[in-house]
């Protein structure tokens, strides 16, 4: 069952990514992968995790791409997705499934992006604070060399 709602998504897959717009390097097609594994996956008891995803995403980040923009490019291929799945699917029963499949990953998607975003301004917020205090440091160190430069002015000068 699940093998066949598979491949009617696959058929989808233009419409979801937009490849008319957008040709066939699409943003978010790892969104749509993500979709497409997990719906072959409905009939293990326990799916798992989707690493790819994770790892998409997370590729994505590396290369410089902005967290809000993976987000609205996933929301897109959702949004996309899902109306084309309740146009072109029959079945109440399979649409049901696949719309909630799309809402966990998309969800899934969402949430790691959003913990990845406060990792990296933790990460920010630790940087700053080393270089505060290493600006404090340096502020003490000349201070304290006016000070000695000041002391050996007035020694000369006396």
């Amino acid at each position: 069952m699940s093998l066949e709602i598979t491949e009617r998504l696959e058929v989808l897959r233009d419409e979801a990514l937009n490849t008319a717009d957008f040709g066939p390097d699409a943003g978010g097609a790892e969104v749509f992968d993500a979709i497409l594994s997990r719906v072959a996956r409905t009939s293990e008891t326990a799916p798992g995790l989707d690493m790819s995803l994770r790892e998409a995403l997370n590729r994505r980040l590396a290369w410089g791409e902005n967290a809000s923009a993976i987000t609205v490019d996933g929301e897109s291929v959702c949004k996309r997705l899902l109306a084309a799945v309740l146009r072109s699917f029959r079945d109440p029963e399979d649409t049901a499934r696949v719309v909630v499949i799309i809402a966990e990953v998309s969800c899934t998607a969402a949430s790691h992006l959003a913990r990845n975003a406060v990792q990296r301004a933790s990460k920010e917020r630790a940087l700053q604070r080393r270089e505060m205090m290493v600006q404090r440091q340096l502020a003490a160190a000349l201070g304290q060399q006016d000070e000695l430069i000041q002391s050996y002015s007035t020694e000369l000068k006396s």
